[in-house]
This record gives structure tokens, C-alpha cells and sequence, in this order.
């Protein structure tokens, strides 16, 4: 996995193709075709409740993959995690999520199944700046990375992070991840 330090933040990104997109796609919009879906930062798309082991074979292929690469950034001494709440996001165009954190996880990670450079890049936002700063985008206070298929970012989930509106005529796909750690 690549990490890149964002102020005193870390982010790590990797690119994972050994999934079938095709099949996971399919899960989301039957999904979403059966369940109104949840609001929590998605504004204008859709969030599915958590899915559970043995609801999508392709998920659950994808889960030991995501713990094996998380679990390469701990630090020695550090108790290993696993992938504990996951969910789908399907954005359609104009919507996009705004700025949250994902409280009382060791690491949070979002993978691309869908997505390209015109549906919303993720942002990542130096810590503990204020509401008037984020308005202003200022480059030094957040910084950008593509939401493009197949691309996994992985990040504490105390830091702030928001996703860009989707700027296509196609939904953006992603699958969101929390770990902890095993007790």
C-alpha cells in the first residue's frame, strides 16, 4: 500500500482489481431496489444498511483482501483489525456526501467499484479546521484524491473527509469499510 502524510495525518491508497465489479454492481442496485436506504452524509444518493457476511460472495472476497492490506500499516505492537460495518454508496449525479468522520474505528476505507475523475473526488480535511475554511476550499487545508474504480484509500476514521458532487450523468458505486481491532 502507498502512504502519503497529509499534515500529520496518514492516507493510504492501493489499486485492487482482482474483484468482479460487474457482480458487485448488480448487488448495489438490487439493494437499492429493495431498500429505501439510509441518510448520513449521502445528500441527494443512496446508502444501504450493513451488509452482512454471506449477503455477496464478491464482498465477502473482497473482505479478506481489505484486512490483509490494512493490516500491512499497523504498526508493530499494534493489535491487527478486520473489516466490521461495511456499506454501499450509490451517487447519482448532483449528489455528493458532505464532511463527517467515522467515530469509534481504528481505520476507515472506501473502494471505487464505479467512478471516474467527473463523479467526485474524496477530500480529506487537516484537522480541526473550521466550517468558514471549508467553504473556501483552501489548498492547504484539504486535499483532493480521485474517486476512480478500482482505487482504495484507507485513513483514521477520526479524520474529516467528504466526497465531491458528482459531476456526470452516471452514479458513482463505492463500498465503505470500517476495521477494528480484534479483541
Amino acid at each position: 500500500m502507498k502512504r502519503e502524510t497529509l499534515w500529520s495525518e496518514y492516507v493510504w491508497s492501493d489499486d485492487i482489481h482482482e474483484v468482479n465489479f460487474k457482480k458487485i454492481i448488480e448487488y448495489s442496485y438490487s439493494l437499492k431496489s429493495k431498500f429505501i436506504g439510509r441518510q448520513v452524509s449521502n445528500r441527494g444518493g443512496w446508502q444501504s444498511d450493513f451488509i452482512g457476511d454471506g449477503e455477496c460472495d464478491e464482498i465477502d472476497n473482497l473482505k479478506p483482501i481489505l484486512n490483509d492490506k490494512v493490516n500491512e500499516i499497523i504498526e508493530p505492537g499494534q493489535k491487527k483489525v478486520f473489516a466490521h460495518s461495511t456499506w454501499i454508496n450509490i451517487n447519482p449525479p448532483n449528489s455528493f456526501n458532505i464532511p463527517h468522520i467515522h467515530p469509534a474505528t481504528e481505520f476507515s476505507a472506501v473502494f471505487y467499484i464505479k467512478s471516474n475523475e467527473t463523479m467526485g473526488n474524496i477530500c480529506f480535511v487537516r484537522r480541526n479546521v473550521s466550517e468558514d475554511i471549508l467553504k473556501y476550499k483552501q489548498d492547504v487545508n484539504i486535499c483532493e484524491r480521485p474517486s476512480i474504480t478500482g482505487k482504495l484509500y484507507v485513513f483514521d476514521g477520526l479524520l474529516t473527509h467528504y466526497v465531491e458532487k458528482n459531476l456526470s450523468d452516471e452514479d458513482r458505486i463505492s463500498i465503505a469499510f470500517n476495521f477494528l481491532t480484534y479483541d
